[in-house]
């Protein structure tokens, strides 16, 4: 089974909250972050929509619509998020944003031909958008396609270069194709940007265990995420592996 952490398209699936059983104080401030969470966001989309009817022209309307697909991506709702990125195109088909965000919800369905003409729109209007060129990665990562994909992700990073889900990304590549030193150095370019990242602690310690074969660094990654991640759903097998490190 691979337990490795690879391609994470971005959305925010929203967790609905439970009462089957009793809840720790941990749990019930988690499900309090996420109401709060949930109400930002949801006040963020009425915002949106109530500008659309003031909108002075079509650029604006698409650049609406584009930011409304985006936050229902966030809430996990792909298929109204792809209904206003077909409108944000109607309106301005030469927005690079507006064919970046109907070929994300186009991927994230899986619909990768689509997406892929949709992705290859956007960076055919606008050759520096990052985010495009970082879904044109995930695609073929899908695809299994990896050297494309590095290709794809190293476009995304010189675009921007604080773009560590993109830099994550190159070093899940990277490990599958068993670069390990690139993958490394990928990785340690998330943590440089993002410490905090939790997932790419997995990544690290999986890397320093299967493929540079470091113990050491492999145990105290894994420590470190569940260090920053300690109610982690595979939390349990993660223990196991830095016991069996350790042994």
């Amino acid at each position: 089974m691979n337990k490795f952490l690879v391609i994470m398209i971005s959305f925010i699936a929203l967790s609905l909250v439970s009462c089957s059983k009793k809840k720790s104080v941990e749990d019930m401030l988690k499900d309090e972050s996420k109401i709060t969470e949930n109400a930002d966001i949801n006040k963020k989309l009425s915002e949106l929509k109530s500008r659309l009817s003031s909108a002075k022209d079509d650029f604006e309307r698409s650049e609406i619509h584009g930011q409304i697909s985006e936050i229902q991506i966030e809430k996990g709702d792909i298929l109204s998020s792809r209904k206003s990125a077909i409108e944000a195109v109607k309106f301005y088909p030469q927005s690079a944003f507006a064919h970046y965000t109907l070929g994300k919800s186009l991927l994230l369905e899986g619909r990768l031909s689509e997406a892929e003409t949709e992705l290859n729109s956007a960076v055919s209007i606008d050759q520096k958008h990052a985010p495009s060129w970082y879904e044109l990665g995930n695609l073929n990562y899908i695809r299994k396609n990896y050297t494309n994909a590095v290709t794809m992700y190293q476009r995304a990073v010189s675009l921007n270069q604080n773009f560590y889900e993109a830099y994550n990304n190159l070093g899940s590549t990277y490990y599958t194709l068993k670069k390990g030193k690139e993958s490394e150095q990928a990785f340690l370019k998330v943590q440089s940007i993002k410490s905090d990242f939790a997932p790419l602690y997995k990544n690290m310690g999986l890397l320093y265990e299967r493929v540079l074969n470091d113990k050491v660094k492999a145990a105290a990654s894994y420590k470190e995420y569940l260090k920053r991640r300690p109610n982690a759903p595979e939390r349990a097998a993660v223990k196991f592996w830095i016991k069996a490190l350790e042994n």
